[in-house]
């Protein structure tokens, strides 16, 4: 599994901590097999887990839905594969991607 943080940038300390909670969290979901946040050019910020290192992909697919949806409004974007699901979402300029089984379905 990719775990390292090797490839990822440091966030101001007060904002990692805030990234770091967001991912163990979303880490301890069932069938989450990876997380990861990025800023609105694709930088990463934080990662836990199997996240490929497509972090400009995780930025764009957000960026271009919200312009599909008409608005700057939030829009997740879900993505199925045959061996993975994602979901993507934006919030105040930092976008979550969360990278689950197939099966895996994340309920609050």
């Amino acid at each position: 599994a990719r775990s390292s943080h090797s490839h990822c940038s440091l966030p101001p300390p007060n904002m990692a901590a805030s990234l770091a909670t967001v991912c163990e969290e979303a880490m301890g979901k069932p069938g989450v097999v990876g997380v990861a946040c990025v800023d609105e050019q694709g930088l990463c910020l934080s990662v836990q887990g199997d996240v490929p290192e497509a972090h400009g992909s995780i930025a764009a697919l957000t960026t271009h839905a919200a312009l599909l949806c008409g608005s700057d409004l939030k829009a997740v974007v879900s993505i199925m594969c045959a061996d993975r699901k994602v979901l993507l979402s934006r919030s105040e300029g930092i976008t979550t991607a969360i990278f689950m089984q197939p099966g895996g379905a994340i309920h609050s």
